[in-house]
């Protein structure tokens, strides 16, 4: 059994992505402030990701996969600093918003990225994105999995985040 949290997970994309999961045969795990249901199955783990202490249920586990799709780069630096140790594989959900060219058809992930939001930049959704996405690259390392969106896309396509989970049921280790 895969054994995957979902950093968020009662949300539009995460709540999609979970229960996706849980319907490929996962054992899901949502944490989240808990004004939304997780999916049916899922656990929902309550916690808020500006307190300290949010990462403190979750982090005795050892994780197959997480999932994070935070627009907040603070919440995903405080995430792989308190679960980086235990996850076999990170993904992190981002945005074609980091790209300073959104509107070329064809490019890819090597396109050139917005400069990476620094403290007190907290309005910038795509800097935001990008010192999430550096946050996690350099957290996990080659367990991290940034950016699975491509940037040629414009449409709000949860399958698409799915088809890049691997069906939706990220791999166990090994």
């Amino acid at each position: 059994m895969t054994d995957v949290l979902i950093l968020g997970g009662t949300g539009w994309l995460s709540g999609r992505i979970a229960a996706h999961a849980l319907g490929a045969g996962a054992t899901v795990t949502c944490l989240a402030r808990g004004g939304r249901p997780a999916p049916p199955g899922a656990t929902l783990v309550l916690a808020d990701r500006d307190e300290e202490a949010a990462y403190d249920v979750v982090s005795r586990t050892d994780w197959d996969h997480v999932v994070d799709v935070s627009s907040r780069a603070d919440h995903v630096s405080g995430a792989v600093r308190a679960l980086g140790d235990r996850a076999a594989r990170w993904t992190y959900i981002s945005s074609m918003s980091v790209y300073r060219d959104d509107e070329t058809v064809g490019t890819d992930e090597s396109a050139s990225r917005h400069p990476a939001a620094q403290a007190g930049e907290d309005d910038d959704y795509a800097r935001q994105k990008v010192a999430a996405e550096d946050a996690v690259q350099a957290g996990v390392g080659d367990r991290a999995h940034p950016r699975p969106a491509r940037p040629h896309r414009r449409r709000r396509r949860p399958e698409r985040s799915l088809r890049l989970l691997g069906g939706g049921v990220p791999p166990g280790p090994g």
